[in-house]
């Protein structure tokens, strides 16, 4: 009996995403934080996104607050995404200055500011669409 709970529970943690991150759903606008790259007074984010849902989004506008190691807020950033079509994969590629990517704790999707539809239709319900994710050792929250 012990050892199908040590085996149920190996298979389950096997199959988990990194600490931080949330399971992307099957619907969502998928987030993923792909890379940080360090430039000359600035860390480079790589965002990849994917829309998973099946609605053609004209405009979105994410609020993102950075932390340092120790939890405290290093920098507030929003971020555009121009046009994304459903099930299309585009990456956002932003610079948050004087942050320097390798004293990055995590970062959190605060909240989406602008979530518009293509013909121009404002929706209020896009933070519940997203899931994020990280490739990386730092932590992606919603």
């Amino acid at each position: 009996m012990r050892r199908a709970a040590a085996v149920l529970l190996a298979t389950v943690l096997a199959g988990s995403v990194p600490a931080g991150s949330q399971t992307p759903g099957p619907v969502a606008l998928r987030m993923e934080l792909s890379l940080l790259e360090q430039q000359e007074g600035a860390c480079r984010h790589y965002v990849t996104m994917e829309n998973r849902t099946e609605v053609d989004f004209a405009s979105l506008r994410f609020d993102l607050f950075l932390f340092d190691g120790s939890q405290a807020i290093a920098s507030r950033v929003a971020v555009a995404s121009r046009r994304i079509r459903p099930n299309q994969t585009r990456v956002l590629v932003f610079d948050v200055p004087a942050v320097r990517c390798d004293r990055i704790g995590r970062v959190l999707l605060n909240e989406v500011l602008i979530c518009q539809e293509q013909g121009g239709r404002m929706r209020d319900d896009c933070d519940d669409l997203v899931r994020t994710v990280t490739r990386l050792r730092v932590p992606f929250v919603h």
